[in-house]
């Protein structure tokens, strides 16, 4: 498919007829030459932009000195390693905008940047106000004397994120989610870290850590914070604040005690009709990764018992079917923020050839069993002309990787894919953390034997049966571009 960008269909004339009417419905729209405007790269502003840049322009390399952003309504913004310098963001819209690699320096008041990507990227010596960062990712973001203040990050991601003189006491970060994150001298609010997602734990341990609520004066440290928070299950009980209940226990490792808040919080939450909680509590349940699959299972039958569909009001219906699908996932089909891989094998053989396509069937299952014996998987027949098979397995990084490596070595007899993670593995410290270089020579020795069994089975299956196996992996984690698919 032609990847280019579409041309106008209609002619120079045509467009310039409609300018009278594009200028009386906003004179400030019209734009005469837009492609010039679409891709700025390697430019320098100081004090001012042009409004029809704001408006159309993505930026790349350029740097702002002293720039001022009022009112601009600029969602899906790219603006990479691009350089803001004592810039002001005043009551603007950059959702969906893509600010990776670069460096802030900034004012921000009353603007919106969520679901925005902010991976690599510098925030420094910047005060940022009643800003909305929801579903906005901080992968390898990093974050210096910065200050937040009513400022919202429900649903953000804060992945190996290093903060250091940072103020977050006043902002609100119910929701969000601390991945390995590296804080030094940071102040934390009291209260809104007891509704993360997940990493309490992490953020506890970071030594250089202050607590303080809102406009307080009252700053403790993290130790005294644990103890504190424990004799304060009293006071989050008579306020059915179940988030916060289950991540103190959570936090103090008393498992059965958080087992029987996250139930109690599934039936508090379906009583109020509150189903967006349900959301939040399945994802804390999951991530936690200390409850055992029957347990989750438990959890998600919770849901199902627990409403009466035929008493919801239509918004309700929809929005309770919106989150028992996301519980679903994270409850059932994805626990543990696991990853998922689609592997699609595609056969040569007579769509009627029962006993070849049972003897591929079984290898498929002994296979993935024999490298994991907790993967979640379905594997679904194409009765097409020749027959594929569609297995979907749910399991860690590093084990769907053995699997789909002992898949190709078993039917295809070749070792390409082994040689690509371990080239992978070289560049890319998260794979190389895994420590899979150990384990695929193993796979390799374990497998040799059953590579002569299978060429010698003439009649149960030959390598000239499978014409393919390939995958497309849902990581959760930060992959390798080429390791996506293959």
């Amino acid at each position: 498919m032609n990847s280019s960008i579409p041309q106008n269909p209609y002619s120079k004339l045509e467009l310039m007829s409609i300018k009278g009417l594009i200028q009386d419905i906003d004179p400030q729209i019209w734009v005469d030459e837009l492609d010039d405007l679409i891709d700025i790269r390697q430019k320098a502003f100081d004090g001012s932009i042009p409004l029809s840049m704001q408006n159309y322009s993505n930026f790349d390399l350029c740097e702002f000195q002293k720039c001022v952003f009022d009112q601009v309504n600029r969602q899906g913004l790219r603006m990479t390693s691009s350089k803001l310098n004592t810039c002001t963001i005043s009551e603007s819209n950059f959702k969906y905008s893509n600010l990776q690699f670069s460096k802030l320096d900034i004012s921000a008041f009353s603007s919106s940047f969520d679901f925005s990507d902010f991976s690599n990227t510098v925030i420094e010596n910047s005060l940022i106000k009643g800003c909305s960062f929801s579903e906005s990712l901080f992968l390898r973001a990093n974050m210096e004397s910065t200050v937040f203040v009513a400022c919202e990050f429900a649903g953000a991601s804060f992945d190996h994120t290093r903060m250091m003189e940072c103020d977050f006491s006043q902002a609100n970060l119910d929701y969000s989610e601390f991945i390995s994150p590296n804080l030094d001298n940071v102040i934390l609010p009291y209260s809104s870290i007891l509704h993360l997602l997940r990493g309490l734990g992490d953020i506890l341990r970071c030594e250089n850590v202050k607590i303080k609520e809102g406009t307080s004066n009252r700053i403790i440290s993290v130790i005294d914070y644990k103890e504190e928070v424990r004799l304060l299950l009293p006071y989050f009980y008579n306020r059915r604040d179940y988030i916060a209940i289950t991540n103190i226990y959570l936090l103090l490792g008393e498992q059965k005690k958080a087992y029987q808040s996250v139930i109690d919080c599934l039936r508090y939450a379906c009583k109020q009709r509150n189903f967006r909680t349900i959301r939040y509590i399945c994802q804390i349940a999951s991530f936690a990764q200390l409850f055992t699959y029957s347990q989750l299972r438990d959890f998600f039958n919770a849901i199902n018992g627990l409403v009466n569909v035929n008493e919801l009001s239509f918004a309700e219906y929809n929005s309770y079917f919106q989150e028992l699908g996301i519980a679903r996932r994270l409850l059932v089909d994805q626990p543990y923020d696991n990853s998922i891989m689609e592997i699609s094998i595609k056969t040569n053989i007579a769509k009627n050839d029962y006993n070849k396509l049972s003897r591929i069937y079984e290898m498929v299952d002994d296979i993935i069993r024999e490298n994991s014996g907790t993967s979640q998987f379905t594997t679904t027949i194409r009765y097409n002309s020749p027959p594929e098979l569609l297995v979907a397995i749910t399991d860690q990084l590093p084990t769907l990787i053995l699997i789909f490596a002992s898949l190709r070595l078993i039917f295809l007899q070749t070792t390409d894919y082994i040689q690509q993670v371990q080239k992978v593995m070289l560049q890319h410290r998260e794979i190389k953390a895994m420590d899979l270089d150990i384990r695929l020579k193993e796979l390799q020795l374990r497998n040799e034997q059953k590579l002569k069994n299978n060429v010698t089975e003439s009649g149960i299956i030959l390598f000239n049966d499978i014409s393919s196996v390939s995958y497309l992996l849902k990581a959760n984690s930060q992959l390798p571009h080429d390791m996506r698919r293959y």
